[in-house]
């Protein structure tokens, strides 16, 4: 990752008086394993410009709370202006309106950990003002290992919230960790337009740990069936394996119109355990459950027609769907006419 340049632009209130001495120069990988950048509200507005008039600001924006840029697409352009094994993007509370950002910064060796800031407050990011009706924000297997971690809420977003998606070239997303964030009133019930397919859409992704998550109102009125909280998939244009080896533990979910948790397209071996499902109010103030055909289901489809294997579920026999019927906790079925048993239940 080399150093680039780029130009400072400030919104807001906030001034960078940090110009007025002379500024440090950008630290490579050798000489900083570790980088910090802060951003809040209002905050430098840096990405997409550059110029080598402004290289030496670029090494000092955002990495301080006084020079704090205003969003994540403005905390990647500092990411890749600078060289860091470890990265820590610091989130001031308060609410952000980041749509469909696509991470590119760091390698695969490298770790990005986006956080809230400790006291100041709740961090929202909030689709509802976005132009696009898609996700929060898209995971890239060129991107450094990704780690997100609440408490944060993702609301408003009629596509889903986190998309990872692997190609046969880059080869899967690895290293994922989505922790302690609240996904909520996303998909088509919520967001008019919207596609509503899951608030963890993972196509081709290795090993993804999805801990201690709320889950809540994920709806679709058009198709609800297709709105999930978490999807293990392949990539459909590349035709990819499927994602594999993932963990979802510890999550709350309440009110899905879909089924809380869907594998197709060959995933396998993907874990689910110690999680609560809960009835709620939808988006009319009706009570209801959780699923559709099952709360982890594997759907065979004809773009794939192919069985996954070593799927399971920890829990209930049966649960409560958003219907208001009985449905099984695991169950497997095709649109195909393929027989396999590709998730299987177990006790707690």
């Amino acid at each position: 990752m080399r150093a680039a340049t780029l130009a400072i632009g400030v919104s807001g209130l906030l001034v960078l008086t940090a110009c007025a001495s002379p500024q440090p120069t950008v630290k490579t990988a050798a000489e900083s394993d570790a980088l910090t950048v802060y951003v809040r509200p209002g905050g430098a507005s840096v990405a997409g410009r550059s110029g080598e008039a402004h290289a030496d600001s670029a090494g000092s924006v955002g990495i301080t709370a006084q020079t704090a840029v205003g969003s994540l697409t403005d905390a990647q352009a500092v990411i890749a202006a600078r060289r860091a094994k470890n990265v820590t993007v610091v989130l001031h509370g308060g609410t952000y309106h980041d749509a469909d950002m696509r991470w590119t910064a760091g390698t695969p060796d490298e770790t990005i950990t986006v956080a809230p800031q400790a006291g100041t407050g709740p961090v929202v990011f909030d689709g509802q003002a976005a132009k696009k009706k898609g996700y929060w924000t898209i995971v890239t297997p060129k991107s450094a290992k990704l780690v997100f971690k609440g408490p944060m809420t993702i609301r408003n977003y009629g596509d889903g919230g986190i998309k990872a998606q692997g190609n046969k070239t880059d080869g899967p997303v690895r290293g994922l960790v989505i922790k302690g964030i609240t996904f909520t009133h996303l998909g088509n019930a919520w967001v008019k337009g919207g596609n509503g397919y899951a608030a963890v859409h993972l196509n081709y992704v290795e090993k993804p740990q999805i801990l201690n998550n709320k889950f809540s109102n994920l709806e679709n009125t058009v198709k609800p069936g297709n709105m999930h909280a978490v999807y293990f998939a392949f990539n459909p244009t590349g035709k990819t394996p499927g994602s594999n080896h993932g963990l979802v533990q510890g999550n709350t979910f309440q009110v899905i119109s879909g089924d809380p948790i869907r594998a197709s397209d060959g995933s396998s071996y993907n874990v689910a355990r110690s999680n609560v499902f809960k009835t709620g109010k939808d988006h009319k103030g009706k009570t209801r459950g959780n699923g559709y055909k099952g709360i982890f289901t594997y759907w065979v489809f004809s773009r794939a027609n192919k069985c996954g294997k070593g799927n399971k579920f920890y829990g209930n026999k049966t649960y409560r769907s958003y219907s208001n019927a009985t449905i099984p906790a695991a169950r497997s079925g095709a649109d195909t006419g393929r027989k396999c048993t590709s998730v299987t239940r177990s006790g707690d």
